[in-house]
């Protein structure tokens, strides 16, 4: 549902044409800003929308209007006595032209079509206030309608009040009453009768008062619902049907129809369920010579409720104004009653607390019961915005007393009575004169409806950019709750299947545009060949019997000038020597040349640099089902001594002639070099089987995904994985008979491998035990005056020693220990190309050819039943129709909003 780009601007472009031509519009009656604000306009606007609110806030913010230049030449009572009342202007508040009409015509329609509660909070109205300030009065004031009035409390809930001039001065007027339930009424349940009858109502009480969470006691929220009530043509009627419609509200267990004028000869005025609703009673009113103008009437704050039992009221009532005027789109109009003192107003605590002040109109009500005297100077400081600032400042309105109400006068004389009084009547026409620039509610309701149009002007463009971004929230959802399909869902589930077994055949083999997981395994592979190559056996080029001697020859050489490695503490830079420390060296940081360059008979003496295996992300850990890994830094290959080599040589002597080695020795060796491979290799298997089982089970995702909340996908993954731990496991087992037979005798064809891999190990392992004889006999000296050679001095001292290096002792261990390794090297190419070969051929092979049928028929698609079986399977849950059919209806609100903001772009 996104607009066009040229529609939006279109939109754009007419909101700003409106706000430029504003003051040209206005031109028909220039004393628009001397009447209405005067001076007390701020020059910018804050507030899109005016609520009235029966109270008093204090210190205004530094925005506030300057009264000072509203100030009036003072009149004398001989020039008083002459004023003569306003005529009133027969086009009402249609003095901004059409284009005022259209733009609150605009957001009454959004609102109605539910824009508001799936958006942002509109332009708007709201009047709240204490009770008994008069707010009723300026209500009827406002709407030119008579709303029903009781003794104490009047408005029991929200009242939306849309005011519409007619398009024809000569159609006629009309009302039309709804009830928009927002909120549904949880009851109190579980009432135990048997309780004593103080404790029940004190549990009951306790479970009615609002919290955070429930700021409305028992009313929890809900998607919007709106019932038609009434409409009718007769303004003396409204005060009645209005009067029912909150009755229906109030009784929200209770059918509505039950209250409705001319069915309600069997409902009692008296039956109320609950004291307060916040549920909506809406009338839309059209006729000549409307004011245009959209506001809410609230109830008003009370401080006690009526009796004990519905004290939490009083709570529900504040959240009720809370959340109203909450909004930075809402206009705050504060009703004052001039015969209470305006510090004690309870809605204008509330005000205050909402940090709502600067964008809050004051209205002082009743000013004919205004105690004479000392009072004036408090109501001039009011009024000039010295006491109790608002942040468009005050009016001052008189509705008809007790007794013109009886006389049952209308509208246009009651606006005639109220001219007369500011007009003629003291201080009013004498020492208030300044102000008369804001009395009287025709002047009140000009600035309401100029305010409420220069918000709606300002929000339009922002109020479309939230209908899209909305709309494109909306579809998103949808696209996650599919229609269910209209085919056969035999044939479509059967389809289905085909088109995933394809997809993952495309994937297995691996293609250009579908490289990942061939790319992924073969990563898995090095890692799995790189764990085998440096677990291969290594050695300690020590032996037992020359560290006994080496250890005799440091006892000896106590006292004798031989000098330790570690030169004392305190010594002088000059007589500190360093000698070569002796460590215990292995060969297990020589890195052995790959078969390929073997193959390729590249020497292998150029090294290449030692991969970190830690840092390499292409290394990690395999990780097993239960959790347990292997990593390549840890210590799995053999460890052999020199000595373990000879007892294992000794222990092959045969035929009683000196130095001859039995094979058999040999191969044990070779045996104990590849034990570990076990581990390495399980990981290895496990990782592809992880690696398999995910991509099945996301490229059914993939095809089939749109079924996710379906039995299908409770069913589906649990016979794929259940396919995939059977395949694993056989894998598992063919591997560890690869291993059987690597450990059971080693054995190997490729003598040109062997040999090259032996003559270069045996290379590597003399030099490293020659260097260590080397530096064992260059420490056993005894140098002269405890001073060892450094610098060249020391090359050529190791340079001597090497030179006159008797024969190594462990000659044949290093020959037999280089036979071992020529044989690692060369099984441990053939031990992973066999694993590898293996998955590749059965597993993946499996996986393509066997999960589809099995799919078909574990699931029965084709069985004789087949067809009951696929519905039942892509058969969705109630609530995801639900959801579904919620957010369409939201999506269609929007398309109507939409709709109306196109419409408006193009007149």
């Amino acid at each position: 549902m996104k607009r066009s780009p040229s529609a939006e601007i279109r939109t754009i472009e007419t909101a700003a044409a409106y706000l430029h031509d504003l003051p040209r519009l206005a031109s028909n009656s220039a004393s628009i800003d001397r009447e209405t604000t005067g001076s007390r306009e701020p020059t910018g606007i804050n507030t899109p929308a005016v609520v009235v609110v029966g109270g008093y806030p204090t210190a205004p913010p530094s925005t506030m209007y300057t009264p000072a230049a509203s100030v009036m030449p003072e009149a004398s009572p001989a020039d008083a006595a002459s004023v003569q009342p306003e005529p009133e202007r027969p086009e009402g508040l249609n003095i901004l032209g059409q284009g005022v009409k259209k733009l609150v015509k605009i957001i009454h329609n959004l609102r109605q079509v539910g824009v508001e509660d799936l958006v942002l909070p509109l332009p708007k109205i709201v009047v709240v206030g204490d009770q008994s300030t008069g707010k009723s009065s300026l209500i009827e004031g406002l709407s030119e309608i008579k709303v029903p009035r009781d003794a104490g409390t009047c408005t029991r809930c929200p009242l939306e009040i849309n005011l519409t001039e007619s398009a024809h001065p000569d159609e006629q007027w009309a009302c039309t009453v709804t009830l928009v339930k927002k909120f549904i009424y949880e009851p109190i349940m579980g009432d135990n009768l048997d309780q004593d009858e103080n404790q029940s109502r004190a549990r009951q009480r306790a479970s009615r008062a609002p919290s955070r969470a429930r700021p409305f006691g028992h009313f929890i929220p809900q998607q919007p619902e709106e019932y038609f009530f009434q409409r009718i043509s007769d303004r003396d009627a409204v005060e009645d049907t209005l009067r029912w419609a909150q009755l229906a509200t109030l009784n929200p267990h209770a059918d509505h129809r039950r209250y409705i004028p001319g069915a309600n000869a069997d409902t009692s005025r008296e039956e109320r369920l609950v004291g307060f609703s916040p549920n909506v009673v809406r009338l839309n009113i059209t006729g000549p010579h409307l004011p245009n103008l959209s506001f809410y009437d609230l109830p008003g704050v009370i401080n006690q409720a009526e009796n004990h039992d519905e004290q939490h009221l009083v709570t529900m009532v504040r959240n009720l104004v809370k959340e109203y005027i909450k909004s930075e789109n809402s206009l705050v109009l504060l009703a004052v009653p001039m015969t209470d003192d305006t510090a004690n107003s309870s809605a204008a605590a509330v005000v205050k607390a909402m940090r709502a002040e600067d964008r809050t109109i004051g209205v002082l009500t009743k000013p004919d019961r205004m105690e004479m005297g000392d009072s004036y100077d408090q109501w001039r400081q009011i009024l000039s915005g010295n006491l109790y600032d608002l942040g468009f400042g005050y009016f001052v309105t008189k509705q008809p007393a007790q007794a013109s109400l009886r006389r049952n006068i209308d509208h246009a004389q009651a606006r005639l009575d109220e001219s007369a009084f500011f007009a003629n009547t003291a201080p009013w026409s004498t020492e208030f004169r300044e102000f008369s620039a804001r009395f009287g509610t025709t002047r009140l309701q000009k600035f309401l409806s100029e305010k409420l149009t220069l918000q709606i002007l300002k929000n339009l463009p922002y109020i479309g950019e939230q209908i899209d971004r909305k709309a494109e929230s909306i579809d998103l959802e949808l696209s996650e709750l599919p229609e269910p399909p209209a085919e056969n869902p035999q044939f479509l589930l059967s389809r289905k299947l085909h088109d995933f077994h394809g997809l993952l055949q495309v994937h297995i083999d691996g293609d250009h545009d579908h490289p990942h997981f061939q790319k992924s395994w073969y990563e898995l592979v090095e890692t799995f060949r790189r764990e085998i190559e440096l677990s291969r056996p290594t050695m300690r080029f020590s032996g037992a019997s020359e560290a006994r001697r080496r250890e005799r020859n440091m006892h000896n050489s106590q006292g004798s000038g031989f000098i330790r490695s570690t030169p004392t503490r305190g010594a002088r830079d000059s007589d500190r020597s360093t000698p070569i420390e002796l460590i215990e060296v292995r060969d297990d940081d020589e890195e052995m040349p790959s078969p390929a360059e073997v193959l390729s008979q590249e020497s292998p003496s150029r090294k290449r640099p030692r991969p970190n295996i830690a840092s390499d992300p292409r290394k990690r850990l395999f990780t097993s089902r239960n959790g347990a890994s292997v990593n390549a830094t840890d210590k799995l290959g053999k460890e052999f001594t020199l000595e373990e080599i000879r007892d294992a040589c000794r222990n092959g002597y045969t035929g009683g002639i000196p130095d001859l080695v039995d094979p058999r020795a040999i191969v044990h060796l070779s045996r104990q070099s590849v034990l570990h491979w076990v581990t390495p290799m399980e990981k290895f298997v496990e990782a592809t089987g992880s690696m398999l089982r995910n991509l099945v089970l996301d490229r059914f995702y993939e095809i089939l995904g749109n079924f996710k909340e379906t039995q299908l996908f409770v069913e589906a993954p649990k016979i794929m994985n259940e396919f995939m731990d059977e395949v694993l496991n056989e894998q598992l087992r063919q591997s560890r008979r690869i291993y059987d037979a690597e450990i059971l005798k080693p054995l190997t064809t490729n003598r040109a491998a062997h040999e090259w891999f032996k003559r270069e190990a045996l290379g590597v392992l003399q030099a490293r035990r020659l260097e260590y004889r080397v530096l064992a006999e260059f420490n056993n000296i005894e140098w002269r005056g405890g001073k060892v050679p450094e610098g060249p001095a020391r090359e050529k001292e190791l340079q001597r020693i090497r030179s006159q290096m008797p024969e190594d002792e462990f000659a044949r261990e290093m020959e037999h220990m280089a036979t071992v390794r020529g044989y690692y090297a060369t099984a441990m190419s053939r031990f992973v190309d066999c694993i590898c070969l293996r998955l590749q051929a059965d597993m993946f092979v499996q996986v393509k050819e066997r999960l589809e049928d099995l799919l078909v028929n574990q699931l029965g698609i084709m069985k004789p039943d087949g067809y009951q079986t696929c519905a039942r399977l892509l058969a969705e849950d109630p609530s995801r129709e639900i959801k579904r059919a919620q957010l369409k209806r939201e999506r269609d609100r929007l398309e109507k909003g939409h709709e109306l903001l196109a419409r408006l772009a193009t007149e």
